[in-house]
């Protein structure tokens, strides 16, 4: 399996897809290689974002317990990847018209969250707003309001 497979995933409904269920990676092999790296990331990110520069986003950000609260998070993490896989095979086993593997329902709990850890590296950005939509220094107007003409 290369890397540029998962890449033509969200693209392309047929290319990937197949090659990836056919590779048939195991469950263990799933978690660590992909679950495990991938849910360190919004953990790691925000950990960043609240003790670098937590005070941009909102006052008393930074004061917060950032090591306790993202340990948290990562955990949780970890524990819903098992928990949503168990869910996807019941639900699906649980009808007669469809049926479902262990392994396909833990490579979609697997492949679900991918973008959500992807958008955790956001947080890089000091700020909420986007530079383009920040008002000018020393300005009253507002660019997120619309103005009648």
């Amino acid at each position: 399996m290369r890397a540029l497979t998962f890449l033509k995933l969200p693209f392309n409904h047929r290319e990937g897809w197949k090659e990836l269920q056919a590779s048939s990676p195991s469950i263990p092999l799933l978690a660590w290689l992909v679950v495990l790296p991938m849910s360190l990331l919004p953990p790691v990110m925000l950990y960043y974002a609240g003790t670098h520069y937590g005070d941009a986003f909102m006052a008393g950000f930074a004061d917060r317990e950032w090591r306790f609260i993202t340990t948290i998070i990562f955990l949780a993490e970890i524990l819903s990847f098992f928990v949503i896989g168990w869910v996807i095979y019941a639900v699906v086993n649980g009808t007669e018209e469809l049926s479902i593997s262990y392994q396909d329902a833990y490579l979609l709990a697997t492949l679900a969250p991918l973008p959500l850890f992807v958008a955790s590296l956001a947080l890089l950005v000091p700020s909420l707003l986007p530079e383009s939509v920040r008002p000018a220094p020393g300005s009253t107007s507002n660019p997120l309001t619309c103005m009648a003409i």
